[in-house]
């Protein structure tokens, strides 16, 4: 089963910009093998968010460090849910276990290192990650703002 983590709080979630998707998404995927929903959304946090391969028996170790979390299910994806606090946790488990980060100069151990600090590469998955605010319905994103600030030449 497709399965990912959403780290979030009451009014934002963690996503990540997908470029060969053009998408902005949640953070997890397909499971590999005879893996579990719960060992599928763990591998896939931490290849998306770190840029790291973990062995089976690390995500296990990781698994085992969130003994108690909600879920929910879309379709045929199932989530994790879990909150910033969870997330330096987690931050700090894997530091723990996989020294570094090609995405990163120093291993992220915030929220704030997470987004502000990767450098990821072009081949990566998620090339960019950001706090989205929760909303109800479709929404269209303007990015005219965004292209007028990339291509500016920096002349007042």
């Amino acid at each position: 089963m497709p399965s990912g983590i959403v780290f979030c709080n009451q009014t934002h979630l963690l996503m990540g910009y997908q470029p060969e998707k053009l998408k902005i998404t949640g953070i997890g995927g397909k499971a590999i093998g005879d893996e579990s929903a719960i060992e599928t959304a763990f591998r896939e946090t931490v290849e998306e968010l770190l840029g790291i391969n973990p062995k089976p028996k690390q995500v296990k170790f990781l698994i085992s460090q969130f003994p108690v979390f909600k879920t929910a299910i879309n379709g045929m994806y199932k989530m994790f849910i879990l909150d910033f606090h969870d997330l330096e946790t987690f931050l700090l488990h894997c530091k723990n276990k996989f020294d570094s980060s090609p995405y990163y100069e120093s291993f992220p151990e915030t929220l704030e290192d997470l987004i502000l600090k990767r450098t990821a590469c072009k081949d990566a998955e998620v090339i960019t990650l950001a706090l989205v605010p929760f909303v109800h319905r479709c929404v269209e994103l303007e990015t005219c703002d965004m292209d007028a600030v990339l291509y500016s030449n920096g002349t007042s």
